[in-house]
Parts: structure tokens; C-alpha cells; sequence
């Protein structure tokens, strides 16, 4: 009984009539496109005449047996620089039609947005019975990219804050503040995310947007296949803001911030007008101011004498 199972199971198999694509979804600079059209496990089909890959309705590569030399042509139909992009390998004359394919490959570093497309493979063939054997199947890949780069976290300066060149600054006690932060967030786009390290963590924590005063903007298009947007986050400072490290990245899934290659920071020391405790770079630009007034004094008492 078990012989006999294994025997139906491999006549099943190899009566499958049909072609067969393999490939998957591309993400730019990360894989190639890679698509294979190849026969089914076929015991019906006596030749394979030819594989047709078509991209979008367009026929875009061939590979066909030609009974005059008796070798297999490769042919890349498509007119664009396509042809330069595309290696293609196969071959329709293997005695087993199992072995018969047509396989196009786009290099990594080669691969573009107009690769997002249907593609279809076409198998022309010849039954057992030499009547004609036509099929085909469709399998549509979409094309993906990576989120790209972070601007600098920018906050318009106010009379309550000091900007400096280190990618920082000094903010008021209990005053909330605007930061902005823009980056390419790839295809589809993955929203940005605020994280804080307040003076003396070891690690980033998320805010999160119930807790936190957060929002973003809509995606827009970005150099064909890629997205940009902003987010916005309104942030309060309180007395343990003296060295806190605000940053923006791409959000990839993890709770734990500031493990990604793309990120940007920005560091706020707060300060209180009313106590006159100020952090130490208004400290030191107070120091210049009275250095330097100090300076002009001793000099005017000199020309006066």
C-alpha cells in the first residue's frame, strides 16, 4: 500500500503541466532582481519552443531554441538601458523540459525604481501529441528602499533660548520649545521617532507620542522611490533637563532607541531666570560679555588720566 502511494504521488508530480516564476520583492542596494521562468515537473511537454519574460504587458527578455545552429539565443527585448542592466542565463534545448529556463538578473548596485513592475513569464512549448503548448503566470514585484539620512534637529531660536554651533543650546525652565526634524524614510516610509537620554542615563528612552506632545507630517515623494517627511515634537523643559540629549531616527521596530546607523541629536541644558542659575554655556558667554565690558572700562579710565 505505501509503494503504491509513492507511485501515484510521483505520476502526480510529474503530470503537472504549467511554468513557473521565481523571484521576490526588491529592496534597493540591499538585493538584486532576480526573476527565473522555468517549466513545471512536466511529463506532457516534448520541447519548450522558447520562455518570454514580459514586464508589464511589454515583452522584456527571450530565450528561445534555435534548431538551425542548434544552440539557445538570448535575447533582451527591451529597447531602454535595460539591456545593459539585465544578465541573462537559460537555455531551452536540455533534453529534460524540467531543465529549460529563462533567468534575468539586475545587479544590486544596478537596480532602479522602475523595477517595481508585473512580470509574467510566457512558455511556448509543444505536447507529447506535437500540438502547440501555450501558458503563463504573473507575479508582480514591488520595489522597496531604506530610510536614507536625518537633517540636523532644528528649533527656531527665541529670546528664551541660546543656540550654539555644537548642536545644542540653552532653554528656559517650564517654556516649551519646537523641534523639528526632517529625513528621507524610504519606501514605504516608516514614520520618525523622539527619543531622550536625560544626564547620567546610559541608554535612549522613546517618547512616546501619549505622553509626549508629537506629530508628523504626511509623506511626500522624494527622488523617485523614496519618501521625506517631518516630525514635530513641542518639548517642555523642567529642572532635569541640565545636559539632556533629544534624538530624532527612523523608527525600525525595536523599543530601544539609537542602535540604527542613522540618527540625529541635539542636546538642551535648561536654565531658571528666576534663581539666576544658568548652565555653564551661558555661563561662559556671561563671563565674555563681562570680561570684555570690563576691558573697555580699564581702557577708557586709561585715556581719561
Amino acid at each position: 500500500m505505501e509503494f503504491f502511494q509513492k507511485a501515484l504521488l510521483m505520476f502526480l508530480i510529474s503530470d503537472v503541466e504549467g511554468v513557473v516564476i521565481q523571484t521576490m520583492d526588491l529592496t534597493i542596494g540591499v538585493n538584486p532582481l532576480d526573476i527565473r521562468c522555468s517549466a513545471a515537473n512536466s511529463g506532457v511537454l516534448l520541447y519548450v519552443n522558447y520562455f518570454t519574460l514580459e514586464r508589464n504587458g511589454t515583452p522584456d527578455a527571450k530565450v528561445t531554441y534555435n534548431r538551425t545552429s542548434q544552440h539557445t539565443d538570448r535575447i533582451v527585448m527591451d529597447v531602454t538601458d535595460n539591456r545593459f542592466r539585465y544578465n541573462l542565463t537559460g537555455n531551452v534545448h536540455d533534453p529534460n523540459p524540467v531543465n529549460k529556463f529563462l533567468r534575468v538578473v539586475v545587479p544590486m548596485n544596478l537596480t532602479a525604481c522602475r523595477d517595481e513592475a508585473n512580470y509574467t513569464c510566457v512558455l511556448n512549448g509543444q505536447n507529447q501529441d506535437y500540438s502547440t503548448y501555450v501558458e503563463q503566470v504573473s507575479k508582480y514585484v514591488a520595489v522597496r528602499t531604506i530610510p536614507a539620512a536625518i537633517d540636523e534637529i532644528f528649533t527656531p531660536p527665541t529670546s528664551d533660548n541660546m543656540l550654539d554651533s555644537s548642536g545644542g543650546g540653552s532653554f528656559l525652565i517650564d517654556s516649551t520649545y519646537r523641534f523639528t526634524c526632517t529625513g528621507i524614510v524610504g519606501k514605504p516610509p516608516v514614520s520618525l521617532r523622539w527619543c531622550y537620554k536625560l544626564n547620567g542615563d546610559v541608554a535612549f528612552n522613546p517618547l512616546i507620542s501619549y505622553t509626549a506632545d508629537i506629530s508628523e507630517s504626511e509623506p511626500e515623494i522624494y527622488q523617485d522611490c523614496n519618501n521625506k517627511r517631518q516630525s514635530f515634537l513641542n518639548y517642555t523643559m523642567t529642572t532635569q533637563d541640565a545636559e539632556t540629549v533629544l534624538l530624532c531616527e527612523p523608527y525600525s521596530g525595536m523599543y530601544y532607541c539609537g542602535n540604527g546607523a542613522i540618527n540625529k541629536t541635539f542636546v538642551v541644558r535648561a536654565y531658571s531666570r528666576t534663581s539666576g542659575m544658568l548652565n555653564s554655556a551661558a555661563h561662559r558667554r556671561l563671563s565674555i560679555i563681562t570680561i570684555t565690558a570690563c576691558f573697555m572700562v580699564l581702557i577708557c579710565v586709561i585715556n581719561i588720566s
